[in-house]
């Protein structure tokens, strides 16, 4: 890792450590103890997460879905996921791993633009589900002023990322992001690598925009299937917060779920989300005046489930042979 990624991760750390000695360390364990079945509820949860971005994925993938059976695509896609989150930084090492796994039956240009496609329909789902989350709490929830304003100010920004991936969709990504490296001083050198792949370029941006203007009814499918995920995802909250009898009502649990999300996605570059997850519920459950104590034990639940899935999703690739590829893919092994 480098320096950056390591004062991070370290600072991660020491969030968590905090708030593990807040929250009392036995007290923790004891929980956790006396509702194991929540862990398998979590893992089911995210189970059904996954089926329905298999199923999005399998939508994109289009008349070419035959080559790859549904059981293949969905170890690819929690292998991708899994990837994803233990990659440091930008969190995208899943992406040529799943691109490298469809090329086994696909043209490169197909393998690209489809998992392009998901990334895509993956960032729009995200960005509809914090702008439900944001109408939801402008009518079902007493906020004060800085958070109506912050709730604004994010609900705008929001909006323009939407226009720019439906621009992406409609007008192509890679050609308009390659012209504008171009222009960029220091990304020239790149651009120029870039652009002795032009033609690839050019295909992979014509199977995107074929997607969205002569499939649009697959489009929103998948689109939809990728939305309900995020609701899906959102029970995880729902169910930890009932073993405490917390008195939440649904609104909040998916405002709350929503925001800690949007929070993960900020502080990105924090490897792992370390002590990202904790800190930002440390905030929403005391905005909502509940004790903020309670993040480490929704966080602490929330991470067995995520290393149980990184291992299964590793464990595929493994099965199915593909470590090799991985290696190649994410560039693990190099300095």
């Amino acid at each position: 890792m480098r320096k950056a990624e390591i004062i991070f991760f370290f600072v991660g750390v020491a969030v968590l450590v905090f708030l593990v000695h807040e929250f009392g360390l036995e007290k923790l364990i004891s929980n956790i103890r006396d509702h194991v079945w929540i862990i398998f509820a979590l893992i089911g949860t995210y189970f059904g997460v996954y089926l329905l971005n298999t199923g999005a994925f399998r939508i994109i993938l289009g008349k070419e879905n035959h080559r790859i059976s549904f059981f293949k695509l969905f170890g690819i896609t929690v292998s991708g996921f899994a990837i994803n989150y233990v990659t440091p930084l930008v969190n995208l090492g899943g992406e040529p791993y799943k691109i490298f796994a469809l090329s086994r039956k696909l043209q490169a240009s197909q393998s690209v633009s489809s998992v392009v496609s998901f990334r895509m329909l993956h960032i729009l789902a995200h960005l509809f589900s914090w702008l439900t989350a944001i109408v939801l709490g402008f009518f079902f929830i007493q906020l004060t002023l800085p958070m109506v304003l912050l709730l604004v100010v994010s609900g705008l920004v929001i909006l323009v990322l939407v226009g720019l991936v439906f621009l992406g969709h409609e007008k192509g990504l890679f050609e308009r992001v390659l012209k504008l490296m171009s222009k960029v001083f220091f990304l020239r050198p790149f651009a120029a690598k870039l652009q002795k792949k032009e033609e690839v370029i050019i295909q992979i941006d014509e199977e995107i925009r074929h997607f969205y203007h002569e499939r649009r009814k697959d489009f929103y499918k998948a689109l939809s299937l990728e939305y309900l995920s995020r609701i899906v995802q959102s029970l995880e909250l729902y169910l930890i917060l009932l073993t405490l009898d917390a008195p939440f009502t649904f609104v909040e649990i998916y405002f709350i779920f929503a925001a800690s999300s949007l929070i993960g996605n900020l502080f990105f570059f924090f490897p792992m989300e370390v002590g990202v997850k904790e800190g930002g519920l440390f905030a929403l459950l005391s905005y909502f005046s509940f004790s903020p104590l309670l993040s480490i034990y929704i966080g602490i639940l929330s991470r067995i489930r995520e290393f149980f899935w990184i291992a299964v999703g590793l464990g595929m690739i493994l099965v199915s042979g593909g470590w090799a590829r991985l290696v190649q893919a994410t560039g693990a092994g190099k300095e």
